[in-house]
């Protein structure tokens, strides 16, 4: 077991298979050592015979199918609204030539892990935010955001964009896994709280602000595809949590 599996068994609770709700293209998470190298791979699920065996897509590394050992040892993870879950299988059999799927061992054991409701990761991402000016025109200033949770955010702005519950427009893009597919987020917001941060040089007068919003109205494709980002990013480092 190594020290991401020994984190989750601490808080993990066993459940029956049927608990993952598994359907035909469910997103799944493969992670396995390789000389020392801790590999995470993302597949789709195509099926699987209860008891017998699961079905999944080939992955994708660098643009390659990536090269897996038949009786390979997999940690899959299933992430499922807010709760993880993981288990062990085995590569049982390739198929290649045009088709790239692969049989794995069903499951002896499932763990499920419920996420923390508002875990907020640091990010770095383009964002757009549109405020309504005092004369009721809106202008649409270019922003930074910092990190992210389900409920909300923190952006960096070159100017003060509102005061404390005022309300803005937020726009913001990112790519989900497998397959860099781009998702757009288009949601209301409330702001929470306004910072000012001055330049390190004094004398040069430049003033920046941190401003943190509140989602309004997030539908359940914008929460998922939210919950999906948070995911992969305590996946890929846990030093970005909040």
């Amino acid at each position: 077991m190594d020290i991401v599996e020994e984190k989750e068994a601490l808080a993990a609770e066993t459940q029956p298979f049927e608990a993952m709700k598994l359907q035909v293209g469910t997103r799944l998470q493969f992670l396995l050592e390789r000389g020392g190298r801790k590999i995470h791979l993302f597949s789709t699920l195509i099926g699987y015979v209860p008891n017998e065996y699961l079905l999944a897509k080939i992955p994708m590394e660098k643009g390659l199918f990536f090269q897996f050992k038949e009786e390979e040892r997999l940690l899959v993870r299933v992430f499922s609204g807010v709760q993880v879950f993981s288990f062990v299988s085995f590569v049982e059999r390739l198929f290649l030539a045009g088709l790239y799927y692969m049989h794995l061992s069903f499951p002896t054991g499932v763990e499920g892990t419920a996420l923390r409701k508002a875990v907020r990761v640091q990010v770095s991402m383009p964002a757009q935010v549109t405020a309504k000016l005092a004369g009721g025109a809106e202008e649409r200033t270019p922003a930074m955001l910092v990190n992210v949770s389900i409920l909300g955010a923190l952006l960096h702005c070159g100017k003060r964009l509102g005061e404390v519950g005022d309300p803005v427009s937020l726009s913001f893009e990112f790519l989900v896994q497998p397959g860099d597919y781009p998702v757009r987020i288009e949601t209301k917001a409330l702001i929470r709280a306004v910072m000012t941060q001055r330049s390190a040089t004094p004398e040069d007068g430049h003033e920046s602000f941190e401003m943190g919003v509140e989602f309004q109205g997030l539908d359940p494709t914008q929460l998922i595809m939210l919950q999906n980002l948070i995911y992969e990013a305590q996946i890929e480092d846990r030093r970005r949590i909040v």
